[in-house]
């Protein structure tokens, strides 16, 4: 019997996940589009270690499955037998995850870095990050222009601009 093949980023994940639940803290940078307007590629966000109790509608959260890592918004919870499940979505998509368990779940996005700048997550988001993220779902071409601002401000950033160091909204950041 041949020794079942590892993902590639099985390693990585399993090592994060450790990394998480010992030391209560992950940075990590995001890759994907489905968070734009909110997250953009190339953007390190600080996870903090969060049981499922603390996780609300609204929260931007990492969870784990199939050797991948996620980071995407609850959008509601549902009742299961043995406890609730949150079911997420990226900013960007416009269908809903499978609802993701208590064992899939790392913790909470706090913060996002993006250049020099730091973005605390609030509570809740505001009208003009809501609109921006529901013309993003519906159109790919404003995804497309959102990833083509966001490149270029980063260009214009790389370039030697003058760039401090600020904490801003989310609202304040696209």
């Amino acid at each position: 019997m041949e020794p079942m093949e590892q993902h590639p980023h099985a390693a990585l994940l399993s090592l994060a996940s450790e990394i998480l639940q010992e030391f209560g803290l992950l940075r990590l940078a995001v890759y994907g589009n489905s968070m734009v307007p909110t997250i953009f590629p190339g953007d390190i966000v600080t996870v903090v270690r969060a049981d499922a109790g603390d996780m609300r509608r609204g929260d931007v959260i990492l969870y784990s499955r199939g050797n991948r890592f996620f980071v995407h918004r609850v959008v509601c919870e549902t009742g299961v037998p043995g406890g609730m499940e949150r079911v997420t979505r990226g900013d960007a998509l416009r269908e809903n995850d499978p609802p993701v368990s208590a064992t899939e779940l790392l913790g909470k996005v706090t913060v996002i870095q993006r250049g020099e700048k730091q973005i605390v997550l609030p509570g809740s988001r505001s009208i003009s990050s809501r609109l921006a993220a529901w013309c993003v779902q519906r159109s790919d071409i404003v995804l497309a222009l959102f990833l083509r601002w966001h490149s270029l401000r980063r260009r214009i950033d790389t370039r030697g601009a003058v760039s401090t160091s600020a904490v801003q909204s989310p609202e304040g950041s696209w």
